[in-house]
């Protein structure tokens, strides 16, 4: 027996060091000589159970049980062995028999309540870990689990603490870490969920989707710099790790770093095989062009990309991968109908994808509203929801029901516009940003009507809706380009906007409605006391100030030649710039203006971008308001005429360079809409060096543009368009 001993205590080094094949033969040699000694056969489970022989292990510890029936070790053992099998209800029984024999057994208790979660069974397996707590207050583990299964039941405070405490007692328990960071981004409070996964990264350093995950809630807060390390540590423990090369390369394109991104996405799509990124790489377009001749190469080489996609049949289901947009292609300043439609080529065809939608559609009985819904992102203090809000409130209740459907992410507390969108709206739905949960959730509407305010801006609301979620789809100018999809029925735009008879048919793949006026119910600004100083916002007190206060992309190289010509117009003039997201973008621009007009480039001046109420006050400084060409302002034309200031334009042939044309159309006043470039520096210096002139223009502006705003008789006309519409639709 001696010599038994000596071999088994062997087995139990050769065990704990790691050696499990010497352990195994060890154990056997003992368990030959005294079958019924249930230690050899415990150990022996154990050995097999690390080699991952899991069914030899079960016979093991089913003899250890059987020659130690009274050994809580033995009988928690063969319940871990029992759940590695994926056999539950057995393990349930030999944990439950574990802690009969040793009640004050802590792991046992503890996988107790892991096998109660597992079989659903949360009241019993909360009780278990509980337990667990009051046998061992400062069990890491035990705190763990039961914080893991309060987060699947959403009971996030009690989950919080209870990780917490796993935290106290175990500091470097990672996966602790990682939940209370997921639980701090789901509910928005992104700071916290940084601050626990940068400990992750503290404590390992080669843990690559921490390393994402950091990066990730990094750029929520942009603090682009920081996500970029973090994209780029990942890297540096694995340089073929697709995740981290497809992130950085998303601020790279956004940065406006186009052959760089491009590379990137290509690398992660080589390493991970998955087409999606192809298609990213593929559609990704530069921010900021250095010149004008830079611009058709650019859209020659991105068409032959598109047609190199569609002849290698690289497609993607719409309602599982969400599409990259195509967004910067709108400020060519060109038609993209041809390419819009070839980018959804990509798709594949509504009978091949995994989500169908509903064979029928609900047919309105009589007496029945007709269900309209509304569908963005960007119902909320955006751009989008100063445009909309007042549309939701104004619809008629007695003719349509109307549901709002937000994609949100977090749960931080509403904007002001999103409350009273949610107050007005007879649904307010919030879906989480996610491909197919939304889709769904929309089609479960059962809506007669999806109204899309904003296609092409957001990947998510674009790629949704390549499909059939209701039997009539149509959008608007809140992105003023066409979506090429066969599924947006319509456009809703206006006579000024898409004169009939001009062409403009040929830019659309949707039908086009044109209302009489500017589909938009806008509120008008009013200044805030007390104004800020134009120095206080960052511009000269003295001189005649131009302001430009569009987002940098949209200054087409042409416009180049209109700030020069300007300034030089006006040797007393100041043009304010809003500065961009990314410092590369105001580079790239410096570097053009380097070149077309550095006797000027001193009188340019960058301003930080601004709360709104600031921004009113710079629009209410400025002498003249300089509108892009190609892609000129909406929202803040609305803006800068509710103060009076002069706006010059220069409208072309596409809807989105005619805004600002639309509204002195419905001003009913020409005398700032100009027809070349030489007519719009001259009209701008005349405004910006003849104060008469300006007071004059000015003085007609303020007399005139009550028509545009608070106009709900449009949403009357906009109604009538919707119904003839649906009816049309019914009747076919």
């Amino acid at each position: 027996m001696a010599d038994l001993e000596t071999l088994y205590k062997q087995a139990s080094q050769a065990f704990d060091t790691g050696q499990f094949p010497q352990a195994e033969q060890a154990c056997r040699q003992v368990t030959k000589e005294a079958p019924q000694f249930a230690p050899a056969w415990r150990l022996l489970g154990l050995c097999l159970q690390r080699q991952n022989r899991l069914s030899e292990a079960l016979t093991c510890h089913q003899k250890a049980v059987e020659y130690a029936p009274k050994s809580a070790e033995a009988h928690n053992d063969l319940g871990i062995n029992y759940a590695q099998l994926g056999q539950l209800a057995m393990a349930g029984q030999h944990f439950s028999q574990a802690v009969k024999e040793s009640p004050d057994h802590v792991n046992a208790w503890m996988n107790l309540g892991s096998a109660f979660l597992q079989q659903n069974e949360p009241v019993k397996a909360e009780s278990a870990f509980r337990h667990t707590i009051c046998l061992s207050p400062e069990s890491a583990e035990g705190h763990f689990r039961l914080g893991s299964m309060l987060q699947q039941q959403q009971r996030i405070v009690e989950a919080v603490v209870s990780l917490q405490h796993a935290i106290k007692y175990r500091p470097n328990l990672l996966e602790a870490h990682r939940s209370l960071g997921k639980i701090f981004e789901a509910v928005g409070q992104i700071p916290k969920a940084i601050e626990a996964w940068e400990k992750i990264s503290q404590l390992d350093p080669q843990d690559l989707n921490n390393w994402i995950d950091l990066g990730n809630a990094m750029r929520r807060q942009e603090k682009q710099d920081k996500a970029e390390h973090c994209y780029k540590s990942a890297l540096q423990v694995n340089p073929q790790f697709a995740p981290a090369a497809a992130n950085l390369a998303n601020i790279r394109a956004e940065q406006g770093n186009f052959e760089e991104a491009r590379n990137l996405y290509l690398t992660a799509h080589r390493s991970q095989g998955n087409p999606r990124l192809r298609v990213i790489a593929d559609k990704v377009l530069p921010v900021i062009y250095d010149s004008e001749d830079q611009i058709l190469p650019t859209r020659k080489a991105f068409t032959e990309r598109l047609d190199k996609l569609v002849a290698d049949r690289v497609m993607l289901d719409p309602t599982q991968e969400i599409f990259p947009t195509h967004f910067y292609l709108a400020y060519h300043g060109m038609n993209d109908r041809e390419l819009h439609e070839k980018c959804a080529k990509v798709a594949l065809p509504p009978e091949a994808r995994k989500w169908q939608p509903p064979k029928n559609f609900r047919k309105k009985g009589p007496g029945e509203k007709i269900r309209l819904g509304f569908f963005s992102r960007h119902l909320k203090n955006h751009t989008i929801g100063q445009l909309n809000v007042r549309l939701i409130e104004e619809i008629d209740r007695k003719q349509f029901e109307v549901i709002v459907i937000s994609v949100t992410e977090g749960h931080g507390a509403p904007d002001i516009t999103t409350q009273r969108i949610a107050k007005y709206a007879d649904q307010y739905i919030q879906v989480p940003a996610d491909l197919l949960t939304a889709i769904k959730k929309v089609a479960e509407c059962q809506l007669d009507i999806l109204y899309l305010p904003d296609i092409g801006m957001d990947a998510l609301t674009y790629t949704a809706a390549f499909n059939r979620m209701a039997p009539i789809q149509a959008c608007c100018w809140g992105h003023p380009v066409t979506t090429g999809l066969k599924t947006v029925d319509a456009f809703v735009s206006s006579v000024h906007l898409d004169p009939p008879g001009a062409g403009t048919e040929d830019q659309y793949t949707e039908r086009i409605i044109r209302l009489p006026r500017l589909g938009v119910v806008y509120e008008k600004p009013q200044l805030e006391e007390p104004i800020q100083s134009r120095s206080a916002l960052g511009v000269p007190e003295e001189g005649n100030l131009y302001v430009c206060p569009q987002t940098l992309f949209k200054f087409h190289p042409e416009m180049d030649d209109i700030f020069a010509g300007v300034l030089r117009g006006d040797p007393n003039g100041h043009l304010a710039l809003i500065k961009g997201k990314y410092d590369t973008w105001e580079s790239r621009l410096e570097a053009r203006w380097a070149k077309k007009l550095p006797d000027v480039r001193d009188r340019i001046h960058w301003v930080k971008q601004l709360p709104r109420i600031h921004f009113l006050h710079l629009l209410h400084h400025a002498d003249v308001m300089l509108d892009p060409l190609h892609f000129g302002g909406g929202n803040t034309s609305y803006e800068g005429f509710a103060f009076g200031t002069p706006i010059v334009t220069l409208p072309n042939h596409l809807l989105r360079g005619r805004l600002t044309y639309s509204m002195y159309q419905q001003m009913d006043w020409e005398e700032l809409i100009v027809d070349s470039n030489q007519e719009y520096i001259d009209k701008a210096v005349r405004l910006g060096t003849d104060p008469a002139y300006r007071k004059h223009c000015s003085d007609e502006i303020n007399k005139r543009s009550p028509v545009l705003y608070n106009d709900t008789a449009i949403v009357r006309d906009w109604e009538k368009a919707l119904l003839e519409m649906y009816q049309e639709r019914m009747s076919s």
